[in-house]
């Protein structure tokens, strides 16, 4: 959560200097990075949530004869 915060802060500064640069400039608002890091944590947690699921439902036993 520190490097969201982190690239947030310096991704709105980069990206409003950049756009001030245009005539027909949208604003970069604090709500667009926001969105992005919901978006991050929920594809990571769907992500590990799908890999956990899988490893709970290993049966340990065929691996370990394997060895």
């Amino acid at each position: 959560m520190i490097g969201f915060v982190i690239g947030l802060i310096l991704t709105y500064y980069a990206v409003s200097s950049w756009l001030e640069g245009y005539v027909n400039r949208i604003d970069f608002s604090w709500d667009i990075g926001a969105m992005s890091i919901l978006i991050t944590l929920t594809v990571a947690a769907i992500t590990i949530t799908s890999q956990l699921y899988g490893a709970m439902h290993l049966n340990p036993v065929t691996y370990l004869k394997e060895e």
